[in-house]
C-alpha cells in the first residue's frame, strides 16, 4: 500500500484499525514537514455500537453525528498539539444536530517509508455533552502534505459512565477535513507527566502488599487505574480496545462529582485563602439573588453548600440519591439537569426549592443543584472583588502554578457569543496527572515551595474528618466537608485514620491516603444498584502502602513537591 491510501484507507469504514496504526511504527521516520494553521473538520455520520444506545428523554439531538468543528494546530519536532483542549461546540438540541462536543487531545506526528512524501498525525480526543461528565474517548489519524490534509479516520474505543445514555457506545468514522495555513498561538503546555511502568512499584514495594488492588478496583467497571507514591505516579492499567490504550497521559477523563472537590473545592479553599475562612459564611443570596425569594435560600451560606447541608429540599422530587428514581431520572433533577443556561438552571432551582423543617449546616444532603449554585455565588464574589472570574483564581493561582498549564470542562450552554459558567457538581476533565497534581497540593497542605496556595486550616479540618455526618458506604463511616468525602477507616493501631476521597458517579475516586500515597481509579459503571463506591479495600491499601514509607504520620506532613 502506498500514500494516502495507506492513511485513509487502512481499513473498511466501520471496521476499527489496530492500535499499531496510530503510533510510529519501527521503521517510522521524522515527519516531512511542519504543519499549523488551523483544521476544519466537517460532520459525518457515524457507525455506532449499539446502533440505537438507549437513553434517558429529554434531548432530541442525533447520537451518531459527529460536529462540524475547528482548531488550530501545529505538528512539530515529533509533536501535535491544539490551540485549545477546552470542549469545541458541536452540540445543538435538535433533531438534527449533534449530541456532542468535542475535546481534542495531544498527539504524535511522524511519516512513515511506504507513505511517498506524506507524513501522519494521531491524537486522542473525546465525545462530550455540555450537560454531562462522561467522555467516550477515541483515537484520529490522518495525513498531511504541502498544506493538504487527507480524510480524517477516528474510532471512539472507551469511555467513562454514562448517564443519559444507557448502554455503554463505541463508534467508528472518516470525516472529510480542510486545512488553512497560518500562525497558531498555543497555550503555556502543562509540565510533562510520566506514568511509570507498574512493575517499578512492584520491584519498590514488593508484590504482595499490591495485590489487593487489582480485586479491589475490578469491584467496579475499570477505565484506568494507579498509584502516587513517594513522587512517583505508577499506571496499573488505562484500558483501550486492546488492552492498554495508547495515550495514557495525554487523555481526557469525564470524571463527575470528582468535579466538585477538584474545581469547587479548590476554589472554595483558594478564596478562604485570600480573603479569609470567613467568605464562607457569607449569604449566598447575597451574590446569587435569583434565589432571593425562593424557600430557605436567605439561610444558606456559601460553607453549607459545600458540606451538602443546605437544608434545602426538592419539591417534586424529595431526597433522590444520583437524582435517580424508579422511573429513571427524578422530575425536579431532571428539570435542573436539562436546564442549558445558567438564567434557566437558576429558574429550575428557585421553582423546586422547599425549606426542609431542619436548619442549615445540620443535616447530609447531597444535591447536585447546591454546588452548581455555590460555584455560580464564587464566580460572581471573584469578579465583584478580585477583577477576575473564578475559573482565571483557579487557573492563575492553583492550576498553573502546580503545572497544570491547559485546563478543560464543560459549562453552560447560552445564547450565541455569550460565555457559559462551569457547572460545577460535573463537568471537568483532568488528565491523570491533573488529578496526581491537585491531590499532592492537598497532601502538601495547599503549600507549594513554602507559597500558601490553600487554606491549611481548612485542609487540616478535611484530614481530620471535620464536616456533616453523610450517608456511610457499606460499614465505612463519612463526613462531608467542602466537598471531600471524609473516610474512618482502621489505621492498625487500635485508631480510626481519616481518609479524604473525591467520589465521582460510576466509581470514579480519588484516594488520599497517608503520607502522600495517592489511589486513582477511574470507572464507567452504569448501573446504579451497583455503582455505589467500594473504596474500602483500596483506601485500606493505600495506608498499608503509606507504612512502607513511614508510620502513619499527620497529613501535609509530606517530602514531594506537588508539581
Amino acid at each position: 500500500m502506498a500514500g494516502t491510501v495507506d492513511i485513509t484507507k487502512g481499513a473498511e469504514e466501520g471496521v476499527f484499525l489496530a492500535a499499531a496504526a496510530f503510533i510510529p511504527s519501527r521503521a517510522a521516520l521524522p515527519a516531512r514537514e511542519t504543519l499549523e494553521g488551523r483544521l476544519h473538520l466537517l460532520p459525518t455520520v457515524m457507525r455506532l455500537d449499539p446502533a440505537d444506545p438507549r437513553r434517558y428523554g429529554g434531548l432530541a439531538a442525533r447520537l451518531d453525528l459527529f460536529p462540524a468543528i475547528a482548531c488550530g494546530l501545529v505538528c512539530s519536532d515529533g509533536q501535535l498539539r491544539w490551540e485549545t483542549q477546552a470542549p469545541l461546540s458541536g452540540f445543538a438540541n435538535r433533531s438534527h444536530s449533534s449530541f456532542w462536543n468535542v475535546l481534542l487531545q495531544p498527539g504524535r506526528a511522524w511519516s512513515e517509508p511506504q507513505d511517498e512524501g506524506w507524513s501522519r498525525a494521531s491524537f486522542p480526543f473525546a465525545l462530550v455533552n455540555p450537560l454531562e461528565n462522561e467522555t467516550y474517548n477515541g483515537l484520529a489519524l490522518f495525513g498531511y502534505r504541502d498544506g493538504r490534509v487527507t480524510p480524517i479516520r477516528f474510532q471512539i474505543e472507551q469511555q467513562t459512565a454514562p448517564y443519559i445514555l444507557q448502554d455503554y457506545m463505541k463508534a467508528t468514522g472518516i470525516t472529510d477535513a480542510r486545512f488553512e495555513a497560518g500562525p497558531v498561538s498555543l497555550p503555556v503546555p502543562s509540565d510533562s507527566f510520566e506514568c511509570l511502568p507498574w512493575s517499578r512499584l512492584v520491584e519498590k514495594t514488593g508484590a504482595p502488599v499490591l495485590e489487593p488492588f487489582d480485586d479491589a478496583v475490578r469491584s467496579v467497571a475499570p477505565v484506568a487505574s494507579g498509584i502516587d507514591f513517594e513522587g512517583d505516579f505508577y499506571l496499573r492499567q488505562f484500558f483501550g480496545r486492546e488492552d492498554q490504550w495508547l495515550y495514557p497521559a495525554e487523555t481526557r477523563l469525564g470524571i463527575w462529582s470528582v468535579t466538585k472537590s477538584a474545581m469547587a473545592g479548590l476554589a472554595a479553599l483558594r478564596l478562604a485563602q485570600i480573603f479569609g475562612e470567613a467568605v464562607l459564611d457569607e449569604p449566598i443570596v447575597d451574590h446569587v439573588p435569583e434565589l432571593r425569594d425562593a424557600p430557605g435560600w436567605k439561610r444558606v451560606f456559601l460553607r453549607h453548600a459545600l458540606c451538602m447541608a443546605t437544608g434545602i429540599g426538592s419539591k417534586a422530587d424529595g431526597y433522590v440519591w444520583r437524582g435517580l428514581d424508579e422511573e429513571g431520572i427524578a422530575p425536579g433533577y431532571r428539570s435542573w439537569y436539562f436546564a442549558q443556561s445558567a438564567a434557566d438552571k437558576l429558574s429550575a432551582i428557585a421553582a423546586d426549592s422547599i425549606a426542609e423543617e431542619w436548619e442549615p449546616g445540620t443535616v447530609f444532603r447531597y444535591r447536585d443543584q447546591d454546588l452548581f449554585t455555590v460555584g455560580l455565588a464564587m464566580d460572581r464574589l471573584a469578579r465583584k472583588r478580585l477583577g477576575r472570574t473564578i475559573e482565571t483564581v483557579l487557573r492563575e493561582d492553583v492550576y498553573g502554578p502546580i503545572g497544570i498549564g491547559e485546563t478543560s470542562w464543560s459549562t453552560t450552554v447560552e445564547a450565541a457569543g455569550e460565555a457559559g459558567v462551569p457547572l460545577w457538581a460535573i463537568g471537568y476533565y483532568p488528565t491523570l496527572g491533573d488529578l496526581v497534581r491537585i491531590a499532592r497540593l492537598i497532601h502538601a497542605g495547599g503549600a507549594l515551595q513554602g507559597r500558601q496556595i490553600l487554606c491549611k486550616p481548612l485542609i487540616r479540618q478535611i484530614f481530620e474528618g471535620g464536616g456533616v455526618v453523610a450517608e456511610p458506604f457499606g460499614d465505612v463511616k463519612c463526613n462531608y466537608f467542602l466537598t471531600f468525602w471524609c473516610a474512618s477507616l482502621p489505621g492498625g493501631d487500635g485508631r480510626d485514620v481519616v481518609v479524604p476521597i473525591m467520589l465521582g458517579f460510576g466509581g470514579n475516586e480519588v484516594v488520599l491516603a497517608p503520607n502522600a500515597v495517592t489511589m486513582i481509579r477511574v470507572a464507567k459503571e452504569k448501573d446504579p444498584e451497583t455503582n455505589l463506591h467500594n473504596f474500602r479495600d483500596v483506601a485500606l491499601l493505600g495506608l498499608e502502602l503509606a507504612r512502607h514509607v513511614r508510620s502513619l504520620a499527620p497529613h501535609g506532613d509530606i517530602r514531594a513537591d506537588p508539581r
